[in-house]
């Protein structure tokens, strides 16, 4: 079975073999890419469905800058989680153990590309709700993993994060311009 596979089952022990493995650390960054791009692919599911105008600019907006927007702020989240555990800061921090926390935060988010289901009429909101949720669980997880700590002190490093990047990304939508995955652009348009 894929680590992919295993970690949208919530597997929690890929994310110990993740944070050893220095040979994922691409593939981690193509994860949170792919899931990125996966999530707002349901978006352009349901303008499809719903036959919205510009299609093709929602196309662009969403999946194309909303997805590389997304992905961007998710290593910004993982840097904040590697500050506040303390380790980014020191006049040595470990390199090491940094690209293990980065790697480890961005397999975590294959459980949030259940949100390309947000095409689903009527479920929008809720689909929406539950990825975040489930996105927010799984980098705790992982962050709980890294530190080798308490669930309470990996919610607090991660949470910090997660609310700097759903923030931003929040900001980004607007009505003309959804430059966010599908989850944060169902209030536009009903979905």
């Amino acid at each position: 079975m894929s680590r992919w596979q295993r970690l949208a089952t919530f597997d929690g022990q890929v994310l110990s073999e993740v944070y050893r493995d220095e040979g994922a650390t691409l593939a981690s960054v193509l994860t949170v890419a792919v899931v990125m791009t996966v999530s707002s692919l349901g978006g352009l599911l349901w303008a499809f469905l719903e036959d919205a105008p510009k299609l093709g600019e929602f196309a662009l907006d969403s999946v194309l800058i909303g997805s590389a927007a997304a992905t961007g702020m998710f290593f910004v989240w993982a840097g904040v989680v590697a500050l506040i555990t303390g380790q980014g800061l020191g006049a040595r921090p470990d390199a090491r153990a940094l690209r293990g926390t980065v790697r480890t935060l961005a397999f975590s988010t294959v459980p949030f590309g259940w949100s390309v289901f947000i095409f689903v009429p009527g479920a929008g909101f809720e689909v929406a709700v539950v990825s975040m949720g489930l996105l927010l669980l799984s980098t705790t997880l992982a962050t709980q993993t890294v530190l080798g700590s308490s669930l309470a002190r990996a919610l607090g490093g991660n949470v910090v994060g997660f609310f700097l990047w759903l923030t931003v990304l929040s900001e980004l939508v607007t009505f003309a311009d959804p430059f966010a995955p599908a989850a944060f652009v169902f209030e536009l348009g009903g979905l």
